[in-house]
């Protein structure tokens, strides 16, 4: 396991683009953008907003992100294979960003790269697909999140943010690995504010929502987001999971 740079903001977008390409999202999105004017606007908006999120510029500045990847190495093919043979061989295959409680939730955040094009200037299929993430956004983490988690946690709580997995290595314990890496290093937090982390939280689809169970968490509540005829004629179920370390 190894931190996730900015510089490897294309490994994230292909992780990402496979791993929910048959979600309802996915659909929903590929519904919409369905010539390669607008797919490409919407590659674009997308690599902005995932290198804002690996640089942490706009983000809450309550909050500080961790960027965790594992990674896979093929096995060397000749016995001449050198060290940076297998280095450029290595293969990113699962991604987490955890969200831990800011060390100084005073510190300004870094302004954020500003998209491009303008949304007011994309075409409407690009800023109806915008629109759509917007709302599944604002849904999980609105009213819902304080209602099931309380105003406290961004301020109290890790959270993680984001889990990915190439298909080919799903299966192999991948993702519950990053699960742990959160869970302990929050822990460690824990120890070293007392009274500041209470525990950590996260919000699942129900595939991975055993994930979380086999980690120790525990659900407390979930939600049925409606994507239309553009996700399949069908809703996807959300899930909010949450461990408190106690006393």
């Amino acid at each position: 396991m190894h931190p996730l740079p900015p510089s490897e903001v294309s490994a994230l977008l292909a992780i990402e683009a496979l791993a929910f390409a048959t979600n309802p999202i996915g659909l929903a999105a590929a519904s919409l953008l369905t010539t390669p004017a607008t797919r490409a606007i919407d590659h674009a908006w997308k690599r902005t907003r995932m290198l804002n999120a690996l640089e942490g510029r706009g983000d809450d500045s309550r909050v500080e992100r961790h960027w965790r990847k594992m990674v896979y190495t093929p096995p060397a093919t000749t016995t001449t294979t050198t060290t940076t043979d297998a280095a450029a061989a290595a293969q990113v295959v699962a991604v987490a960003c955890w969200c831990a409680p800011a060390l100084d939730p005073t510190k300004p955040a870094l302004e954020p790269h500003t998209m491009e094009p303008a949304v007011e200037d994309a075409p409407a299929e690009n800023q109806q697909a915008r629109a759509l993430f917007q709302r599944l956004h604002d849904t999980l983490t609105g009213a819902r999140s304080e209602a099931l988690m309380g105003a406290e946690r961004d301020t109290h709580y890790w959270y993680l943010d984001t889990l990915a997995t190439v298909p080919a290595f799903q299966g192999r314990g991948l993702g519950s690995m990053l699960v742990r890496w959160g869970i302990e290093h929050a822990r460690e937090d824990a120890r070293a504010r007392p009274g500041r982390v209470r525990g950590v939280w996260t919000i699942a689809t129900p595939a991975g929502v055993q994930t979380y169970l086999k980690a120790g968490m525990r659900e407390v509540g979930s939600e049925v987001f409606d994507y239309g005829e553009g996700g399949g004629g069908r809703g996807q179920r959300y899930v909010w999971l949450v461990m408190e370390f106690g006393g």
